[in-house]
């Protein structure tokens, strides 16, 4: 099958004997195993994605357009390879930890609970960035455009504000810490 148009995927577990469709939009898959499968050049517009496991999978030049990942599991993907065409993930109680994001515009993104440890956010441009509830233990935050993007409730999270564009962001309390540790600085109530 090379053209899937609203269609629903319950527990396929993709593979070379079973390929995953070239270009999907409108689609649904729930329950779903790609893990390390090649989707290099596959497309994905307003797909929702339930309870799926992406872990390992070659995403290069893959299109991400307006892609819902619902308690899924993206352990240690490419991000930074795929086609940046109005590239637009959201996230909600998904674990994407290990991921590489060196570059990504996550301006049109959003993400709610779950976590991201460890992951590379260097050079992200999210100016409308809407993050909370996240753990982002062990993440890289380097020369962001973080100009108007959102976090709130955060797990874990450490960056050096002199090292990212943040004019505009927006925090809530518990992500001061992780702010002005940096500088050396504790916060006592």
């Amino acid at each position: 099958m090379t053209y899937a148009d609203d269609e629903h995927f319950q527990g396929v577990r993709f593979d070379a004997a079973n390929p995953v469709p070239r270009r999907n939009e409108g689609c649904t898959f729930e329950d779903c195993d790609f893990t390390g499968v090649d989707l290099r050049g596959v497309r994905f517009v307003a797909c929702r994605f339930i309870g799926c496991d992406l872990s390992n999978c070659g995403v290069v030049d893959a299109g991400f357009q307006e892609v819902e990942l619902h308690r899924c599991k993206a352990l240690g993907l490419r991000w930074d390879t795929c086609n940046a065409f109005l590239f637009s993930v959201h996230g909600t109680e998904s674990q994407l930890d290990y991921g590489c994001w060196v570059g990504v515009d996550l301006s049109r993104s959003q993400f709610q609970g779950g976590s991201m440890r460890e992951a590379d956010f260097t050079e992200v441009h999210a100016d409308g960035l809407v993050m909370s509830q996240v753990d982002v233990t062990g993440a890289r935050w380097e020369r962001c455009m973080l100009r108007g993007a959102s976090f709130a409730d955060m797990r874990g999270w450490a960056m050096d504000l002199r090292e990212n564009d943040v004019r505009g962001m927006r925090v809530d309390r518990a992500a001061l810490p992780g702010l002005v540790a940096s500088w050396g600085m504790e916060l006592t109530d």
